[in-house]
């Protein structure tokens, strides 16, 4: 899926180019895969093969990483242990 630019103007999640093409956006909240089981890991892939599975249109799935400041996140950990 190529959207055409420049966007002629966009409402909500729908975008909307010169030609009058239009398409939809979502953004679907990530789910942390690190610390799950085995098992937990095999059901979240199999869900998200379905929810793939189930789109039955041309679709186009961006995977954005989330950046964490990990030394924030250590900072609070040890703020916590000293409690």
């Amino acid at each position: 899926m190529n959207y055409e630019f420049p966007i002629k103007y966009f409402e909500e999640n729908l975008i909307f180019n010169k030609r009058g093409e239009c398409w939809a956006c979502y953004q679907i909240l990530g789910v942390s895969y690190d610390y799950l089981s085995k098992d937990k890991k095999i059901m979240l892939l199999n869900r998200v093969t379905r929810f793939i599975s189930n789109i039955g249109e041309e679709a186009q799935l961006l995977i954005i990483p989330v950046a964490q400041d990990i030394r924030k996140h250590q900072e609070a950990l040890m703020d916590a242990m000293d409690r």
